[in-house]
């Protein structure tokens, strides 16, 4: 990140700043996943979608790859609680 940001809530939407991305540190905060595995959840995105979202999510060391699979990080794991609240959120949504 080039700046720093004046608002907390700010700092948090640089890391969070598209809904493949989010959905993508949900599922790795819940197992580590192969890449197969990681593009069935995160839907219908194209090869090079995913490949944008998963590059963003190494180079900013909220994943690691190890293996055949995607880790997250303690980083990554910070995102935990934010991203439960969002699931809560969500389901209270719901028709």
């Amino acid at each position: 990140m080039n700046s720093t940001p004046k608002c907390p809530l700010e700092t948090a939407v640089m890391f969070l700043n598209n809904k493949e991305k989010i959905m993508a540190i949900g599922w790795l905060t819940e197992k580590n996943m192969a890449k197969e595995n990681l593009h069935y959840y995160l839907g219908n995105i194209s090869e090079k979608r995913f490949k944008e979202i998963i590059s963003e999510i190494l180079d900013e060391k909220i994943a690691i790859l190890k293996g055949n699979e995607y880790k997250i990080t303690e980083f990554g794991r910070s995102f935990g609680g934010i991203i439960e609240s969002m699931k809560i959120w969500g389901e209270t949504q719901k028709a």
